[in-house]
């Protein structure tokens, strides 16, 4: 799946028409996630999908630096995703549950520069807290970051790497400096916002959800299409047709929503 991420990732230059329920069936396909999970007295109970490659899996907290670790791709469900950039090349990736079972742990799998995070093991049912499952990433600049989860809000208060993906069905997306060539936010009824946006390129999709950002000083080009959204602005620009161009435009943005608006600062 990640080789599936990299290669559509990488080279994309195509355009994206994603319907809600298309998006919302790609968020669960692709967090290994079935709708069956139902809480219960504060615990989540659901049912985990089957993964390739299971019994090469190992579990619990991960520790690596970056001569090891090129692309890192993440799988969550539920719980909150904080990313955090280290001073030097080292890479950690925690959970919070200190007392979970084997199949609750936090799954991961390394190969050939690759490394795979999943929320539980390959088919497992289990029950846990979301307090639990908190998830806490730390990772030099300059990699490849992909995020995807169910529910779990993914947050970061800085963000420098050379492509960026982050998908979710129903958590939000709070991102505050984002720096990279390439960005893809994706998410289902979560709001994005990002709050100092410095990229060559990226394309936001939402179905219901907001998105608010604020632009590089030198402007942008925004490609914006919507079915029942409005766009919300106090900033001077020109329109033509569904093309907004703020500043000198440097920037090339792609926003599309189903009912989401977007706000503009």
């Amino acid at each position: 799946m990640l080789k599936t991420f990299q290669t559509s990732y990488i080279g994309k230059k195509k355009s994206r028409a994603v319907t809600a329920l298309g998006l919302l069936s790609l968020m669960l396909c692709l967090t290994g996630c079935s709708m069956e999970g139902v809480p219960f007295a504060n615990w989540d109970l659901y049912h985990s999908e089957t993964y390739e490659n299971a019994e090469s899996y190992q579990t619990g907290d991960f520790s690596g630096n970056a001569d090891e670790v090129q692309t890192l791709a993440v799988y969550w469900r539920s719980g909150e995703i904080k990313i955090t950039e280290s001073e030097g090349d080292s890479i950690e990736i925690r959970e919070s549950g200190k007392n979970l079972t084997e199949d609750a742990k936090m799954h991961y799998y390394l190969k050939d520069g690759q490394l795979e995070v999943r929320f539980c093991a390959s088919g497992a049912t289990i029950q846990v807290k979301p307090k639990e499952k908190h998830l806490q990433i730390e990772v030099p600049k300059n990699m490849q970051l992909s995020i995807h989860s169910t529910s779990a809000d993914v947050k970061a208060k800085h963000l420098e790497q050379e492509q960026i993906l982050v998908a979710t069905m129903s958590g939000d997306i709070e991102i505050g400096e984002f720096v990279a060539e390439e960005g893809d936010l994706s998410s289902g009824s979560g709001d994005i916002t990002l709050d100092n946006m410095q990229v060559q390129e990226a394309a936001i999709t939402t179905a219901s959800g907001d998105v608010e950002l604020s632009l590089p000083e030198k402007g942008a080009k925004i490609k914006y299409t919507t079915t029942g959204g409005e766009l919300e602005t106090d900033l001077d620009h020109k329109k033509t047709g569904n093309i907004y161009v703020f500043g000198d435009g440097k920037t090339n943005l792609t926003i599309q929503s189903t009912n989401g608006d977007l706000m503009i600062r």
